[in-house]
């Protein structure tokens, strides 16, 4: 029994330790200290039947008085512990009292005469060999008796709280029992085993059964409560995506709303100067007069709105080109000296006697569409011949440069650059810096979008000091990467 005990207990020590340090477990670490105490208690017990020397038994004997008063101090500290308060006064007090006489029964003649007591059981043949307590150590003997007793009581007033407590109450009383047997025993009132052994034993058993089947528990409500929080995290992403939607949608009416506004807005004036104008010739020759002298100017202005008109709408049809050209690749490379050519002639009839100007890298080729780059360098150019207009000496430069993934074109004029307050605005559709009639305000913003169709980029690079500077960067063709 006292092996089995003391196996017992170390394992039981060994499981506590591993337990206490799990979250809400902390209050296990005295059971590891109990546990302990009753192994080594076992273990000093048994020494008592076995064919070892006087000093050994003596030595065994005091030691187990000693670990006896570190047991009873164990389980006042968990029973402080379980309740999530400190010890009260008394129980500190009950705890150093074990302190102190766990230390005086090491001390030889203290608690013991300095004779082996050697008694034998005859119904079981069993002799013990044990020191002889003197007053003081029977008196100790009883003091550890009541104070089992004690911490027994004061976990019997958690009876009532589940079944988790029922057997380490049991136990506590069975301790308590066993406890006053053997020390009847050792005085020799009654001729019985020593059997403290043995409720240690059950008392570890029992209450090892009942924390891990509180473990067990606790496991399973993790786990539940785990499931239930997938299931709000789960449901909580089913509305978050809902409500994305809802905003994606939301954003879309408002871009429409915005894009319908900006179209009303420029249409508005325009069409507004062809019905007047056109209303104006119509009267004069519905009434057969004669055609008014400034006939001619108002169906002049009526042709400028109309051509007005015809801006807005070849640029909302290059938006919409932004919107559904894919990014396929084209098929062949784009030549960047030819599409430079093309561009600079379709500008020429409104630069004058400004020539815009290659510099840089020849012979460049990249991976793009010809049309829309062409598209996108005409608008760029056409901003830069406005922004010099009126300078003495007006000049538009378009250099050509390649990384070894791109070829970057920058254009450049020498006009006022762009103000910091219209800088974060540039690529915004409907804005624009030129005068009232003279700009749609869709032409970075649609070249932009024309860039970014097959897989480029426009930026606007900074104001130089000579003027503007917006830089276009294309994917390099094949061939042009492996030069």
């Amino acid at each position: 029994v006292d092996l089995m005990s003391a196996s017992c207990s170390m394992l039981l020590t060994l499981i506590w330790l591993f337990i206490s340090r799990a979250p809400g477990w902390e209050d296990t670490r005295p059971l590891s200290l109990a546990s302990a105490a009753a192994a080594l208690y076992s273990v000093f017990d048994f020494t008592q039947m076995m064919p070892v020397s006087d000093e050994v038994i003596r030595w065994a004997g005091q030691a187990s008085i000693a670990v006896a008063g570190l047991y009873c101090g164990a389980w006042l500290l968990f029973l402080g512990a379980r309740d999530r308060r400190r010890l009260s006064s008394v129980e500190r007090l009950i705890a150093g009292s074990g302190v102190v006489l766990a230390v005086l029964a090491l001390l030889p003649g203290v608690l013991f005469t300095g004779r082996l007591s050697v008694f034998t059981v005859d119904w079981l043949d069993v002799t013990y060999r044990m020191p002889e307590p003197n007053g003081l150590g029977s008196a100790t003997l009883l003091y550890f008796v009541a104070v089992m007793g004690s911490i027994t009581t004061r976990a019997y007033q958690r009876w009532g709280e589940g079944w988790r407590w029922h057997a380490p109450i049991l136990g506590g009383f069975l301790l308590l029992a066993l406890g006053l047997n053997d020390a009847l025993t050792v005085s020799r009132v009654i001729d019985t085993p020593l059997m403290l052994d043995l409720g240690f034993l059950v008392v570890n058993v029992t209450y090892g059964v009942t924390e891990l089947s509180r473990l067990v528990g606790d496991a399973r409500r993790l786990e539940q409560l785990s499931a239930q929080l997938e299931g709000e995290v789960q449901a909580r992403t089913s509305e978050l995506t809902t409500m994305q939607q809802a905003l994606a949608r939301a954003e879309k009416l408002a871009a429409i709303g915005r894009l319908a506004g900006g179209v009303a807005h420029e249409l508005n004036n325009p069409t507004a100067v062809v019905l007047s104008n056109l209303g104006y010739v119509r009267g004069a020759l519905v009434e057969g007069a004669p055609m008014p002298e400034d006939a001619a100017d108002a169906l002049e202005d009526a042709s400028a709105a109309t051509e007005r008109i015809a801006r807005v709408v070849r640029d909302l049809s290059d938006a919409g080109r932004v919107a559904f050209r894919s990014r396929e690749q084209p098929e062949k490379p784009c030549e960047i000296d030819e599409v430079l050519r093309r561009a600079f002639e379709n500008v020429r009839p409104t630069a004058g006697a400004l020539v815009p100007k290659q510099v840089g890298l020849t012979g460049a080729t990249a991976h793009f569409d010809e049309t829309l780059l062409e598209r996108v360098l005409q608008s760029l150019l056409h901003n830069a011949v406005a922004a010099v207009e009126g300078h003495p000496t007006p000049e538009v430069t378009v250099e050509v440069g390649r990384t070894p993934k791109d070829v970057q074109l920058i254009v450049r004029d020498n006009g006022p650059g762009v103000t910091s307050d219209a800088e974060p605005r540039l690529f915004e559709p409907f804005f624009t810096t030129r005068a009232h009639g003279q700009g749609t305000g869709l032409g970075l913003a649609v070249a932009k979008g024309l860039m970014h169709a097959q897989g480029g980029d426009l930026r606007f690079l900074g104001n130089s000091p000579s003027g503007a500077q917006f830089i276009l960067t294309l994917p390099a063709s094949m061939r042009e990467g492996e030069t």
